[in-house]
């Protein structure tokens, strides 16, 4: 999961108070990321987990200033 590296909750363990950091702090993570991942539809869960991995590592690749992590 991609998460930035102030936010103090893991999003795996306490999605809502992980999301309202993010959003009260601008980053908008959840959304960057569905910007990027485009998943269909009809995709399979696999398919779904490859594109949004993929997306993630995308994010990560483009993130010169260290904001981003995954955990």
């Amino acid at each position: 999961m991609l998460t930035t590296v102030d936010n103090p909750y893991d999003p795996n363990q306490d999605y809502d108070k992980w999301m309202n950091w993010d959003h009260d702090h601008e980053y908008y993570t959840a959304e960057y990321l569905a910007r990027l991942a485009q998943v269909p539809d009809d995709a399979d869960d696999a398919t779904v987990n490859a594109i949004i991995d993929q997306a993630q590592q995308e994010i990560m690749n483009a993130d010169t200033l260290g904001i981003y992590k995954i955990v």
